[in-house]
């Protein structure tokens, strides 16, 4: 089969040619006529002449030979047409029903909108929301992002990120504390695919009220570390840390759900 079905994307059809080991594991790879796991076989020749990529069944049997036959069919990639939109209907859906559980995963705060009006009246809260939403560059936030495995101090203090908090602040200090519960973190290439697909679901007009509780929680740790007045770009900058430092993949297992959308 040329298309496999990712259960830890929503459904998100996945096609053999271009995948590799990780994308399989990483993925979770099913077949999506009979949902049994599937594998990658790999580009290779066969007696001269070249077998292109596709998706098998660990397990040769009767029903696996039909959903071979049926991908091949006219039926069967109808079928595969419709998949696809249906997928990511739902996941849309998986995303707004299960992104603030999971977000607030060991995050401790007040009544977000209340404890924020303490501090700053309504219209100018909800037009700091706006700036940012309108701001939200995920090109340039997923670069501030750490891709690598372990992340060194040096690679943290060059980050963006934390180059504009550095700016921002009149010491160190709480920038410092920042830094190193960012770096006690365990940065897996998984937990940075995480950040990078909420990153750019956040800036979409579908998730703009998990965007305000993002931003609204981003403000209250702003108005923590920082002197007032508070900036948006200081909130947003506190909304990447926060998002960066989520533990998403602890958080998505106690969420009981694989197919709420993330790289899982």
């Amino acid at each position: 089969m040329k298309l496999a079905s990712s259960l830890y994307l929503g459904g998100e059809l996945i096609p053999a040619a271009g995948s590799d080991y990780t994308t399989s594991r990483e993925s979770g790879i099913v077949c999506p006529f009979c949902k049994e796991a599937v594998f990658l076989s790999r580009e290779h020749e066969r007696q001269g002449l070249k077998v292109s990529s596709s998706w098998r069944h660990y397990k040769m049997s009767t029903n696996s030979i039909l959903c071979d036959n049926r991908a091949l069919s006219a039926e069967g990639k109808q079928m595969l047409k419709q998949l696809q939109p249906e997928s990511q209907g739902q996941r849309l859906k998986m995303f707004n029903r299960k992104f603030w559980e999971i977000y607030k995963h060991k995050k401790a705060f007040p009544p977000l909108k209340a404890t924020c009006l303490e501090f700053i009246d309504e219209p100018t809260l909800d037009l700091m929301v706006k700036h940012c939403h309108e701001r939200w560059d995920v090109q340039a936030i997923v670069k501030a992002i750490p891709e690598t495995l372990s992340v060194s101090q040096e690679a943290l203090e060059n980050n963006v990120v934390f180059k504009q908090l550095a700016r921002q602040l009149p010491d160190t200090r709480s920038l410092q504390v920042i830094i190193e519960n960012f770096t006690n973190t365990k940065f897996s290439i998984l937990h940075h695919k995480i950040c990078c697909e909420v990153v750019a679901w956040l800036g979409t007009r579908s998730a703009y009220s998990s965007f305000e509780k993002v931003i609204h929680l981003a403000f209250l740790d702003a108005v923590e570390a920082l002197p007032q007045p508070i900036h948006s770009n200081q909130v947003a900058n506190m909304a990447t840390c926060s998002i960066a430092l989520t533990p998403w993949e602890e958080a998505i297992e106690v969420a009981g759900d694989r197919g709420i959308g993330f790289s899982r």
